[in-house]
């Protein structure tokens, strides 16, 4: 069992490439197994040449010496290394890194010195046992939930005939259903775990998408008929099925934990209408939120079968009888006036909804009322803020608007030629003093950076806490520099400055990929640059909770049948294909400009893209919308509606910033 862990353990680290590790990998801690060691010694050689920077990076030097010593099995020579690091230099960024190293090391010496494998001044077994056991406890003390270092310490534990420790330390291992899970699963029954743990359990399964597992377990625990938990158990089954889409199973789960609400939702998302009727005339004599939110689903899908007055009748019985979510309410009679040509009455609804709300989509549409009535929209189209969604559509309907010129930051692909990522130490519009400290600190990254190690460099970054004028921009500029466009997307997402950083908010992340991908496939690169932004944030590790992979967030089957009809030659075998960047962009694009083509539409397409074909090709048939924008307002779909809000407005940005009016039909 313990060979089974450690080879998976091994595998997983040994499968990273090592220019992955070194560039760009973050977050988790590096393991011993997470470089080839002739990378190790590569990189210590490029660092420990190099003496005008070797003494900005002395802790680097000492890392990757450390980390050489313990792959190559020199026991003595490992532990030596990690203590001195953590005595030299305890607040680095590294220091956790190194601490697991200890870790490891000790327990592989422990499980050597079981088989009577000796090592030359190694410390004695006691000795190496109470090291073992502190430096596992300092760690878990910062890492409570470290799935490797808490399962070293559990073996350790029953190896050492502290059998009741190792099971509860195990079990919580277990609990996590990680990586792990399998080769404790013969340790752990069903029965054996509190029904709480096997909820905590369940989660867990269905969050790493182990769905077969996750709902045998689930249904196993109502055998148990425990009624504290009945309920409980009823969610968590209704909440798996949610996600995978199976809404009429999910329903009968939410009805039996009395969860009417999201029952009633289920039935509707499944087109059972007959339930979905018996369900919201069950509950809709109590005027809670849920209640009324179910109401005017029922109105909305009354509506959408034609019957504006039907509609009408149920927002209006839910705005007049003290239902509390009045503005959604008016919102809807509003909305379905404007549907049904009743401009007027509907124009007087957007006008006490902005005077009561202040929300930009009330204003648009009092002007787009306005403009069907023949009055004076143009005013108040112009109070609309540029930066808002409503604001681009303002511009887009008036031919474009004002197209400024403005240069975007340099991709990280350029940095490949060996520029300096500091310059002069400072970001563009960004001047002043900065202490030696804080400028050595800079130059550290920047000498990171240029010595290949990026994935080290954003580390150090998202570890500095800016204390002066400009370094806040100082790092987003960095970041985004290094190719970690989530993290300056965030950051310069909260330096304010209208228009000030929409270079760093707005990357051309992969540039080279995606304008190849463009030409081939004749698709504007930066609605390809927009859907990515919206889906992952330019991270080529996403996966979402519904198997979306990469940075285009490509469902497995969709990702294996766009590979066999783009005829770019891609084999997709597994998850990690699907990952590749210049294979994600790729086949994500081609599968959008087939959207664009059968919808000749590009909020149309956005929504398929997001949602599927199958269910925009309905919404189109079910209603004949005089302009695009009444279309994306009428999504049934707030997660898809506000999708497409997004990439559209994220689109709008990208050409506004490359001086080009929208190539894509709208």
């Amino acid at each position: 069992m313990l060979a089974r862990a450690l080879f998976c353990c091994i595998f997983l680290f040994l499968s990273l490439s090592s220019s992955d590790a070194l560039s760009s990998g973050v977050g988790g801690p590096v393991g011993l197994y997470s470089l080839k060691t002739s990378d190790i010694g590569e990189t210590l050689r490029k660092l420990s040449a190099d003496e005008t920077g070797s003494f900005l990076i002395a802790d680097y030097i000492l890392y990757f010496r450390t980390l050489l010593s313990c792959r190559e099995n020199d026991l003595h020579a490992c532990l030596s290394g990690t203590d001195e690091f953590i005595g030299k230099f305890p607040h680095s960024i590294l220091t956790r890194d190194v601490r697991l190293w200890k870790i490891e090391s000790l327990y592989r010496g422990y499980k050597e010195g079981i088989r009577g494998v000796a090592h030359a001044g190694y410390p004695s077994d006691d000795d190496l046992k109470m090291n073992f056991l502190s430096s596992v406890e300092k760690y878990l003390k910062s890492r409570p939930f470290n799935s490797r270092v808490m399962y070293m310490y559990g073996d350790f534990l029953r190896g050492t005939g502290r059998a009741g420790e190792a099971r509860r330390v195990m079990r919580k291992v277990f609990l996590q259903g990680g990586d792990y899970y399998e080769t404790l699963k013969g340790d752990f029954s069903t029965d054996s775990l509190t029904i709480k743990g096997a909820l905590i359990l369940g989660e867990n399964l269905t969050r790493r998408m182990k769905y077969k597992e996750a709902e045998q377990l689930l249904t196993g625990l109502l055998d148990r008929k425990n009624p504290l938990y009945v309920r409980s158990i009823y969610d968590s089954i209704g909440d798996l099925l949610y996600s995978q889409k199976d809404y009429r199973r999910a329903a009968r789960y939410f009805l039996k934990g009395r969860d009417f609400y999201r029952g009633a939702v289920s039935f509707f998302r499944s087109d059972d209408f007959s339930r979905f009727d018996k369900v919201v005339a069950a509950v809709s004599l109590k005027k809670t939120e849920e209640s009324c939110r179910l109401l005017i689903l029922k109105g909305l899908r009354e509506r959408r079968k034609g019957d504006f007055e039907g509609a009408l009748r149920i927002f209006r019985g839910v705005y007049r009888n003290g239902y509390p979510c009045r503005e959604f309410a008016l919102w809807n009679i509003a909305w379905a006036e404007y549907l049904s040509g009743n401009f007027l009455s509907a124009s007087y609804n957007f006008r006490d909804l902005y005077g009561g709300y202040g929300d930009a989509r009330y204003l648009y549409w009092y002007a787009r009322s306005l403009e069907d009535l023949g009055g004076d929209a143009e005013r108040f189209f112009n109070r609309l803020a540029g930066d808002s969604f409503y604001g681009v559509l303002r511009d887009i309907r008036s031919g474009g608007g004002a197209v400024k010129e403005a240069a975007f930051h340099i991709p990280a692909a350029d940095l490949t030629k060996g520029d300096s990522v500091a310059g002069d130490g400072l970001a563009p519009g960004v001047s002043g003093k900065v202490s030696e400290e804080r400028e050595r600190f800079f130059r550290k990254v920047d000498f990171l950076v240029n010595s290949g190690l990026r994935g080290f460099a954003l580390r150090e970054l998202l570890s500095y806490e800016p204390r002066g004028t400009g370094e806040d921009e100082r790092i987003c500029e960095y970041q985004s520099r290094i190719g970690a466009y989530g993290e300056s997307i965030k950051c310069a997402s909260g330096l304010g400055g209208k228009g000030r950083y929409d270079g760093l908010l707005y990357p051309l992340a992969y540039r080279d990929i995606v304008e190849d991908v463009s030409r081939r496939y004749d698709i504007d690169p930066y609605l390809v640059y927009s859907i990515m932004r919206e889906e992952s944030r330019f991270n080529e590790d996403a996966l979402s909770g519904a198997g979306a992979i990469g940075l285009m967030q490509l469902i497995p089957y969709t990702a294996k049948t766009m590979a066999g009809r783009s005829g770019a030659g891609i084999n997709i075998g597994s998850y990690m294909d699907i990952k590749i960047p210049s294979n994600n962009i790729t086949l994500g694009s081609y599968y959008l400009k087939s959207l664009l083509d059968e919808f000749d539409s590009l909020p149309a397409a956005i929504a398929a893209y997001n949602a599927g074909e199958d269910i925009v090709r309905k919404w189109i048939k079910a209603y004949r919308y005089r302009g695009m924008d009444e279309f994306i307002e009428d999504i049934p779909y707030s997660e898809t509606r506000n999708y497409v809000k997004r990439v559209l407005r994220s689109y709008y940005k990208y050409r506004l910033l490359g001086s080009a009016k929208p190539k894509q039909p709208f």
